[in-house]
């Protein structure tokens, strides 16, 4: 039996989709008809969604006034935004939803929060069990570190989740990382405390998330685009209007904004394979970074834009594939995969994050970068020779008068292992400031960082990163 969340019991389990609810009565709420989506490829399905989270959003408020009335002091947690003061995630792996787990993953449930709720506590856990019905087995200690680890530099809490007691786990390998890295927070957390994140790009995350937000999300994370990211549910023309680009990664999104946009994706679900797009020299005049690359892939659904505008790229429809004396394109259209709108946004009109997010091709997040740079005119204010594999941020903490740039080992991650991060040397970070700084400092290794700043620009270079490092860049409480 399943109690929905409205406390109505649900006695055939077909009806429960995706973990939400289908009884009558929900039903009956829904539509007149009482007709829900099976699939995700239902019409309705967002408008499904969008109810889950109404009906949700009701019952919590509810709860929390209640809970209020009795002791306003009480804080309220829940998994949701509805009357909470507590915004709880997990970070845990689900065998069912297919492996690896998502690298960003805490990283991810913190930006959303703390950069769609500003103000709201979010308590991200870091799930110690395999799953349930592995729940007596942990997962790697080096993933519960690196949980950790995301958690504190995007400035969630620590938060390190058990089933039963401490004391009593058979699988207590993470134990010493899990202390060490809270007792560094404790130490440290007037630095963590308060922090805003400094970010010129925003990527809005649709309701149900899906392979072109995570692929899109892992494309901006690499390349170390500082990017916040925003609910769908929040995403206003006013809480956009700051950013220099915003990023919405699904073709039905409708969101106004005041900045420039990149829109992707497609809502078709046909399946092309066997097609290309070509880069042409006429391209590369235009979109950087792209000298060794003459053509990407496409592998699913195509829908040509009518926006009008300047196109980039070249559609190669599907063809015969075999061998290759016998089996090659003849034919280069004049549709473009990439477009400038006449009011400046970009439109990529199929789902060039998904194939990141499946296979990650460097040539998509080339094309994507591109977009960026050369079409919508970004320019980062935080530069780094770092790896791909390193996560590096940048937040703002004006309480403590400093900056923070974090920096998070990701080597450790080969396919579904987790082991320990290789340690990186010699990064190097430039960061575009307004003021002179004062000193830098590493606040894991414990060392100062030398600094030099020339025309706005201050440069460091971080000796050694092992899990994770912080470095402090003070600029005094009153400048």
């Amino acid at each position: 039996m399943f109690i929905n969340m409205h406390g109505y019991q649900v006695r055939d389990y077909s009806r429960v989709f995706h973990g939400f609810c289908q009884c009558d009565n929900c039903a009956r709420r829904f539509g007149e008809a009482g007709e829900l989506p099976r699939s995700v490829d239902d019409a309705s399905y967002l408008a499904y969604l969008e109810f889950q989270a109404r009906t949700v959003a009701e019952l919590f408020e509810r709860r929390a006034a209640t809970v209020k009335g009795i002791r306003p002091s009480i804080a309220t947690c829940n998994y949701t935004p509805a009357g909470t003061d507590i915004f709880r995630l997990e970070s845990g792996t689900h065998m069912a939803d297919g492996l690896p787990d998502f690298t960003y993953s805490a990283s991810h449930q913190v930006k959303m929060v703390t950069e769609s709720f500003p103000g709201m506590a979010v308590s991200n856990a870091a799930v110690h069990f395999v799953d349930f019905p592995m729940r007596h087995s942990a997962v790697s200690p080096h993933l519960t570190a690196l949980r950790l680890a995301q958690d504190t530099v995007h400035g969630g809490w620590l938060d390190f989740y058990v089933l039963g007691t401490l004391d009593g786990q058979e699988d207590r390998r993470c134990f010493d990382q899990v202390r060490d890295l809270y007792a560094f927070h404790a130490a440290h957390e007037r630095y963590y405390t308060g922090t805003t994140p400094v970010s010129e790009v925003c990527l809005v995350q649709p309701r149900g998330r899906g392979a072109e937000f995570f692929g899109l999300y892992r494309i901006l994370a690499e390349n170390h685009v500082q990017f916040d990211v925003i609910s769908q549910a929040v995403a206003d023309r006013e809480r956009l209007r700051d950013y220099a680009v915003v990023v919405l990664p699904d073709a039905r999104l409708d969101i106004d904004t005041e900045g420039r946009v990149l829109r992707t994706g497609t809502t078709s679900d046909e399946h092309i394979q066997g097609a290309y797009f070509a880069i042409r020299p006429d391209d590369k005049k235009t979109l950087s970074g792209l000298e060794d690359l003459d053509l990407v892939y496409l592998y699913g659904a195509f829908e040509p834009t009518a926006s009008g505008g300047e196109g980039y790229l070249a559609y190669i429809a599907p063809h015969m594939f075999g061998p290759p004396e016998k089996c090659y394109y003849t034919e280069v259209t004049d549709t473009p995969g990439i477009v400038r709108t006449p009011s400046g946004d970009v439109e990529i009109p199929w789902n060039i994050g998904t194939h990141y997010q499946e296979y990650a091709h460097d040539g998509h997040a080339r094309l994507v970068m591109a977009a960026l740079r050369d079409l919508l005119g970004l320019e980062p204010r935080l530069t780094t020779d770092a790896s791909s594999m390193v996560e590096v941020t940048l937040r703002d903490n004006p309480g403590a008068g400093c900056q923070l740039v974090n920096l998070v080992n990701l080597t450790g991650q080969l396919g579904t292992a987790f082991h320990a991060p290789v340690p990186v040397r010699d990064i190097t970070v430039k960061l575009a400031i307004d003021r002179p700084p004062l000193r830098a400092h590493a606040l894991r290794a414990g060392v100062g960082i030398p600094l030099s700043f020339h025309g706005g620009t201050v440069s460091l270079t971080l000796p050694e990163l092992s899990l994770f490092e912080t470095v402090v860049i003070e600029y005094g409480r009153n400048q």
